[in-house]
């Protein structure tokens, strides 16, 4: 008589994705964070009009007559407010090429529909260099998800694309400290941030901030991934050097700046703005031309789903934990954060948009944060081996822990 045949066990969701993952890498994760990215912003691509956007509508158009005829007077090139090249170019390109095949608005918001639906895209790259799978993955869909992050990327502006280049800009600097080509695409992001918006030159002190941040916090614990860093000095200023000149040269391919009299008037245009408060700000239903210090402290759970900034509270409440051990990563993640958001909360004439520049990170650290509560969970309910006296030892490493990257 033959044994009785028992079937198997049906496999766990989580041990089908386990298996497509280890068949296909992470393509799938990627595709699926890129097709509901761009589900959710093609969704509202057409639903409403700001006055803004008329003002970029007609600038695009007047860019894209320039460029079909030659013409590169720096006069002709003058902005209205920031430079805006990345999104008039193709914004112009679009609504002309193809004229008649949606309405000109809808055109106008394809590049800012595309860079927005790709950036979460780019956050999970950036997180998979400090953080496992799991981790990349909720900051992405954080992001992906955000409503705010949504509503923009679905208007013709400039914030969404100064976020995506501001984000590809830090990522491929941290990938530059090994490899010289990605420092170029650094410094070429860089400059295309330029060309965007003006609050993009705070990814200068960002950067080295975030360089000084790694040496001294990997220098005091003694601990730490400081190994990709170049050594401070002779090493280090050709890396700055390379990645500030191609940045600056792509910036330099602005036809208004080929006049030498418009890089004062450029620097005194962004001083007027940020510094003494160009234009009003609406800052609790009301206009002012001067918003308090704490506007962003109050505007971040206005614009920030409660998901979010559950995991940023938590992020920020056990900081120690959460963004340990210390890293070149971590450390370009943290000066991502505070540098950006003092300087604008500093500013006079900043408003909601401007926090578009930080969200990525804002969604890296909430990650981090829920990832910080789960390993918790996890430690609370592990029982303890009875009549075990003095401490325990440490618990293993599980798949969600923060400094395991698979």
């Amino acid at each position: 008589m033959g044994l009785p045949c028992v079937a198997a066990p049906a496999p766990s969701a989580s041990s089908r994705v386990a298996g497509l993952m280890e068949r296909h890498g992470e393509r799938p994760v990627l595709a699926g964070i890129l097709a509901i990215s761009l589900l959710l912003r093609s969704a509202v691509i057409g639903i409403y009009l700001t006055y803004d956007e008329l003002l970029w509508i007609k600038r695009a158009d007047r860019i894209y007559g320039l460029i079909s005829q030659l013409d590169f007077t720096p006069s002709e090139w003058a902005p209205p407010h920031h430079p805006g090249l990345t999104v008039t170019v193709p914004m112009g390109l679009l609504t002309n090429l193809l004229e008649g095949v949606l309405p000109a608005y809808v055109m106008a918001r394809i590049p800012q529909t595309i860079l927005g639906s790709l950036t979460p895209l780019l956050l999970y790259l950036f997180c998979r260099g400090f953080a496992p799978r799991g981790v990349a993955t909720l900051a992405a869909l954080l992001l992906a998800l955000e409503p705010t992050h949504i509503g923009l990327s679905s208007i013709a502006h400039v914030d969404v694309a100064l976020a995506f280049f501001f984000l590809l800009t830090t990522y491929a600097f941290v990938r530059g400290l090994e490899s010289r080509r990605w420092m170029v695409l650094s410094g070429v992001s860089f400059g295309l941030a330029l060309l965007t918006k003006m609050p993009a030159w705070l990814l200068l002190p960002t950067v080295v901030g975030a360089l000084l941040l790694a040496r001294l916090v990997g220098s005091v614990r003694g601990k730490g991934d400081t190994s990709s860093m170049p050594r401070p000095g002779r090493a280090l200023l050709p890396m700055l050097g390379l990645w500030l000149a191609t940045g600056l040269l792509v910036f330099s391919l602005w036809p208004w700046l080929w006049d030498p009299h418009n890089l004062p008037v450029y620097w005194a245009r962004m001083v007027e703005t940020h510094a003494r408060g160009g234009h009003p700000v609406f800052f609790l239903g009301a206009p002012t031309m001067a918003p308090p210090p704490y506007q962003y402290i109050v505007l971040l759970p206005v614009h920030l789903s409660p998901l979010t900034m559950m995991g940023l509270a938590i992020a920020v409440c056990a900081c120690r934990r959460a963004l340990a051990p210390p890293s070149i990563h971590r450390a370009v993640l943290l000066s991502s954060t505070i540098i950006p958001f003092v300087a604008l909360s500093l500013a006079k004439s900043s408003g909601f948009r401007y926090l578009c520049m930080i969200f990525p990170f804002l969604a890296a650290l909430a990650a981090l944060g829920w990832a910080y509560m789960r390993e918790r969970l996890l430690e609370l309910r592990r029982p303890s081996t009875p009549g075990a006296r003095g401490p325990t030892a440490p618990p293993a490493r599980t798949p969600c822990s923060l400094d395991n990257r698979h």
